[in-house]
């Protein structure tokens, strides 16, 4: 950061194209359409403008309370880049050819079942065990 200018005025201008309504154009385009389904045609416009003001106005409020937040980010960043790097493929590949499956997929899917169900009977006597214990002393 050392290398950024400083003083009042570069403040001002990165707090304003953090404000920036074209982060927003993609959600809003989400969130509001079903909203303003619902509103009179009168009240369209206002209640468009007030939508967007609560989302600008709601990242405003997480980057300012939530401490740390460039680790909050890249979290969720890893966490959804994984999904869909790992995760998302293959599902949507079972979705797409699930009238292909073979015996194979149905074999691994159930040993995968099998080996949760041992997981968590194996904890759940690891738990009940250690509570007894704990409760006999």
């Amino acid at each position: 950061m050392k290398d950024l200018p400083g003083g009042e005025a570069f403040s001002t201008l990165s707090v304003s194209s953090s404000l920036s309504p074209l982060q927003f154009y993609v959600p809003a385009e989400i969130l509001i359409p079903p909203v303003l389904a619902r509103v009179s045609v009168r009240w369209e416009r206002p209640v468009d403008m007030l939508l967007r003001t609560v989302l600008v106005l709601s990242q405003c409020a997480l980057a300012i309370l939530i401490p740390e937040l460039d680790l909050v980010i890249s979290l969720v960043g890893s966490v959804s880049s994984s999904f869909l790097a790992l995760i998302f493929p293959p599902i949507l590949q079972i979705l797409t050819f699930h009238t292909e499956a073979s015996s194979g997929s149905s074999a691994s899917s159930r040993e995968t079942y099998i080996a949760i169900e041992k997981i968590i009977e194996r904890n759940g006597l690891k738990s009940t065990e250690a509570f007894s214990s704990f409760m006999v002393q």
